[in-house]
């Protein structure tokens, strides 16, 4: 059982635990302009959709990109490119997908390896590119030069429960 399960999106809060990492996340968007990675860590795809939707309050310009269709690095670029000039964050959603297939994997990887400076110039907002834990480690070995500009690796796994009663 999910350690967290809300009754409905109007009710919902994250979990203790990421009480200060979503202050954390909050504070990197409405510090500077420009561009920024934060990589984020979830466990849980729901729990993963309900903390997009939570933050979505918050900030203004917030879009999220699902890129698990896509088989084409360059046009993932084009779509980040051709936001509008007034978005203010880009949460980027399945590239765990493209981490587990071999193929796409080398290219997401190489892709934001080899092209930072072209994210940097044309993503001028925070970019947060969701992850399993597992898949921090090949970003980082994978991606290095982008991995160095990283802003924040920010943990919003959510933990199992065990269903104990007191």
């Amino acid at each position: 059982m999910l350690g967290h399960q809300p009754g409905s999106m109007a009710n919902w809060n994250p979990l203790p635990q990421h009480t200060g990492t979503l202050i954390q996340f909050l504070d990197i968007v409405e510090k500077e302009r420009g561009f920024r990675l934060i990589v984020a860590t979830f466990s849980d795809t729901a729990y993963r959709s309900q903390m997009i939707a939570h933050l979505s309050k918050f900030i203004t310009g917030n879009t999220c990109l699902d890129i698990e269709a896509e088989h084409d690095f360059s046009e993932v670029l084009n779509q980040l490119y051709c936001l509008p000039s007034n978005t203010v964050l880009v949460q980027v959603l399945g590239a765990t997908a493209w981490l587990q297939d071999p193929a796409r994997a080398t290219d997401l990887l190489h892709g934001l390896n080899y092209q930072r400076e072209q994210f940097a110039a044309n993503c001028p907002f925070v970019i947060v590119l969701w992850l399993y834990d597992a898949q921090v480690r090949e970003l980082a070995q994978n991606a290095p030069d982008m991995w160095a500009w990283r802003t924040a690796v920010l943990d919003f796994t959510a933990s199992i429960m065990g269903s104990a009663t007191l």
